[in-house]
């Protein structure tokens, strides 16, 4: 592995490769955050959340036994989980919104931190009304 043979960034890369990010001017300034978080996090930390990640279980049936209303959000660049993906899912929950934010790819929060913003203030400006 490479993180345990002290290549964190090469690992980091493996996990987050740069083409799931918006291309984009700040592709290199995202990628070069996620290498300063991942060293402030330590290897341990980074590890297991990527196994948390490849071991999570399949919430399909939860989604849809879901009864409030959900915000599902993702980039319009995010190759490893397509727009369809997410439209999947948030046509799984019975009363979920999906927000594409443009010019973001895997990781909306920090390639559009402003307009990930937006989406979330506009989707909890809305009333509490379930269909």
């Amino acid at each position: 592995m490479k993180a345990k043979a002290g290549n964190l960034d090469g690992f980091v890369a493996g996990i987050v490769p740069p083409e799931t990010l918006a291309p984009g001017p700040l592709r290199g300034e995202v990628t070069a955050l996620l290498r300063d978080m991942a060293a402030h996090l330590g290897i341990d930390t980074v590890i297991r959340q990527a196994r948390a990640m490849q071991r999570r279980r399949d919430y399909q049936a939860e989604a849809r036994r879901f009864k409030m209303p959900a915000l599902v959000l993702c980039g319009a660049h995010d190759g490893p989980a397509p727009i369809k993906r997410h439209r999947f899912l948030a046509d799984l929950i019975p009363y979920a919104e999906l927000s594409v934010i443009e010019g973001a790819g895997r990781l909306p929060t920090l390639e559009q931190p402003d307009a990930t913003t937006d989406a979330l203030f506009a989707w909890m400006r809305q009333p509490l009304v379930l269909r």
